[in-house]
């Protein structure tokens, strides 16, 4: 391996699109394009997909443009991995003769480049610009292209997945065709393998909808996958992550977003220190220093690389013991973790003490103030429901109404927050919060716990920090990120993540734009069918009608792409992922496939989602409901025999945690 620097870091994984806003400063006017007003400069930001990588090398971009000073109108756009989205919005910069575009990943800046010579473009998490033809010369360029290069370090990658996994004799190279990115790197990928004697076999995809089954297939037949920096791979990392996962085969990545999505390990360069050096030739350019066609290929410097692991991966492949994503490794808790485990467990069956025992009231309240406390997950709120009532002790969205206005959120831990679990456990853990929460009355500290009394428990536990773990006073808000909403349309209870929604978007009124499924409302999203002011309605993805309440993340993802995020609310029966972001209510209950009033709901009529008032309402009359009503007919079945058929029979809806009656 050559002699490399590693730097270890804080490792940030990104949750979603960045929100960014027009930067303030002063700048005189450069370039042939034509400013925003109230700016010297626009820059039209052309991003090819949502995932980490792409991300920080956003948000790198934009730190490097505030910190010159200039006054830039930054237009963010994401084409959500697309390429006749990319072409579009290309198009669209042109045409809105902007100064600069930014282009981050090759089939951006390629769509970028097809359509214009005359605006500069700066590239981002590009491999090799002359390869892609998006310059003549990398030292060169010769165009109106330049930028800086994610060349992965693709040959130390495998010495080190090498000297890790020394009994791999055979990988698995999965990568897509459609990228010339992932050509050059994989190309790479087996003179390396060649020269460390390994065997390897292709896997390709040529879209994400292929990476399951491709996936699958390479079990049992390589000992390890490896993908580069490979966008389509990116973005779902976390299911190439949970089929390794089952199947005990490493997956090792090209880059930290991809490990901590679910690789194993990676060395790899940071991508928000990339895009910041795209934004300083930026800058460059916009000032009238350097043009691109004079500016090489930035590569970031060997000392820039880290070493990324993914702890819960480790543990989940067997090869670290448990606790080893939450206990530091010099830590003697490391080994009388597992010694308390097992003696506990031994306690128990002597005390004859059950699940059920401690699967209380008191429990199932306390469960539900600590997710609050840690900011909120709609997903919890459906699973807690769902235990709650398997335990017999069942819960409604009322009951999460209470504690949601009650609990402050007193901690973000990533990817909420720039803190990990690791800095968590080091002032306390879970109990440094619980004992917060105790002192203000949140918590039932009668509860029966597996350890013991809980009060003694929470006063062996240290005071909050005040930084990691912030008190009551301090809080990051008063209320738990999630809000309960009814109305007309959600009689029985729906929710939103409400720290996830912009203060411009806290209330929208606007026409319906009616969808019976995921994939029509998302071609009307990216077809630029959906305006400022609309209401999306994506409906018959509950629990019954989905079957099975598959979450709405692509839509989510392309509002916020489209730019939409704070002008367009939407509202489904499905649910949501922790990723998704702006004015998105869920859970609607009852769902549509039981005759609830989002069932009823027709393109044009006006709807108000108001998430402070805690109301989402359909304005029509009662008279026109019940004649809606009348001549409503539930839907066939999508499924007449099988599991999933007996499950949308049986299943309850969302505000019961769908559960099986």
């Amino acid at each position: 391996m050559k002699d490399i620097t590693i730097s270890r870091r804080s490792l940030l994984v990104s949750a979603g699109l960045l929100a960014l806003a027009p930067l303030a400063g002063c700048g005189g006017n450069s370039g042939s394009g034509s400013a925003a007003a109230g700016s010297d400069y626009t820059i039209g930001v052309l991003q090819l997909t949502e995932h980490s990588a792409l991300d920080a090398a956003n948000d790198g971009f934009v730190k490097a443009i505030k910190k010159s000073g200039l006054k830039v109108k930054i237009d963010q756009k994401n084409a959500q991995n697309d390429q006749s989205t990319c072409k579009s919005i290309a198009d669209k910069f042109v045409g809105d003769n902007v100064n600069l575009i930014y282009a981050i990943a090759t089939p951006a800046a390629q769509a970028a480049a097809g359509a214009t010579a005359d605006i500069p473009i700066v590239g981002c998490a590009i491999t090799d610009y002359a390869a892609s033809g998006l310059v003549q010369d990398n030292d060169k360029p010769g165009t109106n292209v330049t930028g800086a290069s994610d060349l992965t370090p693709v040959a130390e990658q495998l010495e080190m997945m090498q000297k890790v996994l020394p009994d791999v004799k055979k990988v698995g190279l999965l990568y897509c065709t459609a990228e010339s990115n992932s050509d050059v790197q994989i190309k790479a990928a087996k003179k390396e393998l060649d020269k460390l004697g390994l065997e390897y076999t292709d896997f390709t995809v040529s879209s994400s909808n292929e990476i399951q089954s491709v996936v699958e297939s390479a079990v049992g037949k390589v000992d390890a996958l490896y993908s580069p920096t490979d966008n389509t791979i990116a973005a779902g990392a976390s299911q190439v992550g949970q089929i390794c996962k089952e199947n005990k085969l490493p997956f090792v990545t090209g880059e930290e977003g991809m490990c901590m999505a679910g690789g194993l390990f990676t060395l790899s360069i940071n991508y928000e220190d990339l895009g910041y050096a795209a934004g300083e030739m930026a800058v460059k350019i916009l000032k009238g220093e350097a043009k691109p066609e004079d500016m090489p290929i930035k590569h970031l410097s060997s000392k820039d690389l880290v070493v990324v692991k993914n702890d819960e991966m480790a543990e989940a492949l067997g090869i670290a013991l448990p606790g080893n994503g939450t206990i530091p490794a010099v830590y003697a808790d490391r080994d009388r973790l597992a010694k308390r485990a097992g003696m506990r467990v031994v306690d128990l069956v002597k005390k004859d003490l059950k699940i059920k025992d401690i699967v209380t009231p008191a429990a199932i309240h306390n469960g539900m103030a600590l997710d609050m406390a840690f900011g909120g997950s709609t997903n919890t709120m459906l699973h807690l429901t769902a235990i709650a009532a398997t335990a017999g002790h069942p819960i409604d969205m009322h009951d999460w109404v209470d504690v949601c206005e009650k609990t402050p959120n007193l901690t973000r831990i990533a990817p909420a927050g720039p803190m990990h679990i690791e800095d968590l456990n080091a002032v306390g853990g879970v109990g440094t919060i619980m004992k917060e929460l105790a002192r203000i009355d949140a918590l039932d500290t009668s509860a029966t716990t597996c350890h013991g009394d809980l009060q003694e428990w929470l006063d062996r536990c240290p005071d909050p920090d005040g930084d990691i773990v912030r008190t009551k006073e301090t809080a990051y808000d008063q209320q738990g990120g999630l809000k309960v909403m009814f109305g007309n349309l959600a009689p029985n209870g729906a929710v939103v993540k409400r720290s996830a929604v912009d203060p411009a978007a806290m209330c929208i009124t606007g026409p319906a734009r009616v969808f019976d499924n995921e994939q029509d409302a998302c071609a009307a999203i990216l077809g630029g069918k959906i305006v400022d002011g609309d209401v999306i309605v994506i409906r018959y993805e509950g629990p019954s009608g989905g079957p099975g309440m598959r979450e709405m993340l692509a839509p989510t993802a392309n509002v916020v792409g489209m730019g939409l995020a704070k002008t367009v609310a939407l509202i489904t029966d499905g649910r949501f992922s922790g990723a998704s972001k702006g004015p998105c209510v869920g859970h609607v209950s009852p769902e549509a496939a039981a005759g609830g009033p989002i069932a009823l709901i027709e393109e044009g009529d006006q709807i108000t989602v108001d998430i402070e008032g805690g109301e989402v309402n359909l304005h029509v009359s009662d008279e026109e409901l019940a004649r809606r009503r009348a001549a409503w007919k539930a839907p066939e079945s999508k499924y007449k025999t099988g599991v999933l058929a007996r499950y949308a029979k049986l299943v309850t809806s969302a505000d019961k945690g769908a559960i099986l009656q």
